[in-house]
């Protein structure tokens, strides 16, 4: 587990969540993300499981949805793909690899497969 530990995003109503507070959270949750992606991606070296950067990642997001004025383009959440180490070589894959893009319930596993399969309309077999 990483050093940020996972928590509910608190609610807008909160009355003992002050502004500085959340504001420590996010930064918290930025860094812990962002190294994170650097060790997985740069390093080869994941430092957390993938559970427990979608757990991260989820928080991030709830916060944001909760918080709107921390929403910045320094998040995570704002930023698409990220840097792939150089000894990576690309691959070309016999079949398209579809990801499970963060399935966590029944209901988005059925969601996802309603997606693959409406993608597959016309593919060969």
């Amino acid at each position: 587990m990483s050093d940020v530990e996972s928590t509910q995003a608190p609610s807008a109503t909160s009355e003992t969540a002050g502004l500085a507070e959340i504001r420590e959270r996010w930064s918290a949750l930025v860094a812990a993300i962002n190294d994170a992606r650097a060790a997985y991606y740069r390093r080869d070296a994941p430092t957390i499981s993938d559970d427990e950067y979608d757990r991260l990642f989820r928080e991030l997001i709830e916060l944001e949805a909760s918080w709107p004025e921390l929403q910045s383009g320094d998040s995570p959440t704002a930023s698409v793909g990220g840097d792939v180490a150089a000894m990576f070589a690309p691959v070309q894959h016999l079949q398209r690899m579809f990801s499970l893009d963060n399935v966590f319930s029944q209901d988005e596993l059925a969601e996802w497969l309603q997606r693959v399969e409406k993608s597959l309309d016309g593919e060969p077999e």
